[in-house]
């Protein structure tokens, strides 16, 4: 999955992204911004050390998440996730269910006054 750095400027108020270049230098404490995904997500980078982002740490980050979101996609597709049962059931089947297992868990006197 590709992953896009960007960096987020703010005109009188209103944020706006520009698509970042490698080869510009950017003031200090310019805010960059990753983009990936369908639908598209918007991570924005921070770091750790007094010291702020630059462009170099910016793709940098960009290329980990990419790794990263590859290295999970494969795992998605080597091990599926088990199905899930949908939420709703319809009242008739919920019933015999829960009669079924009273059956297997209760005394037989028990199930009759459930029943």
């Amino acid at each position: 999955m590709k992953v896009s750095v960007y960096v987020r400027q703010t005109n009188s108020g209103k944020r706006s992204y520009e698509k970042a270049n490698p080869k510009t230098k950017y003031p200090l404490g310019t805010t960059f911004v990753l983009r990936y995904g369908n639908p598209q997500k918007w991570e924005t980078i921070i770091t750790q050390e007094p010291v702020p982002c630059d462009v170099k740490h910016a793709f940098t980050r960009a290329k980990i998440k990419e790794a990263e979101l590859e290295t999970h996609a494969a795992y998605e597709e080597e091990f599926p996730q088990a199905v899930k049962p949908a939420k709703r059931q319809e009242v008739d089947v919920v019933i015999e269910l829960y009669l079924q297992d009273c059956a297997t868990t209760l005394r037989a006197k028990s199930v009759q006054g459930k029943k």
